[in-house]
C-alpha cells in the first residue's frame, strides 16, 4: 500500500487519477524491480495486488476519488 500511496499522491499533484487496475500494476512493476515479494513469493499478476492490498476498505474505499 506504501507503493500505492506515493503513486496517487504523485497523481494527485500532477491533477491525474489511475483506475485500481493501474494502481495495482504499478505497484506490481515497482514490487518486482525492487524485488520485494509478497507473503507467498513473487508476485506476478497484478489482480493478487489488487485483491489482497488494494481493493475495497484496505485502500481504495479511503481514497477521496
Amino acid at each position: 500500500r506504501t507503493y500505492a500511496d506515493e503513486f496517487f499522491d504523485h497523481d494527485t499533484q500532477q491533477g491525474t487519477r489511475d483506475s485500481l487496475d493501474g494502481y495495482s500494476k504499478r505497484v506490481m512493476g515497482k514490487m518486482q524491480e525492487q524485488q520485494k515479494h509478497g507473503p507467498r513469493g513473487r508476485i506476478t499478476n497484478h489482480a493478487t495486488i489488487k485483491r489482497e492490498a488494494l481493493q475495497g476498505a484496505n485502500w481504495w474505499q479511503k481514497k477521496n476519488k
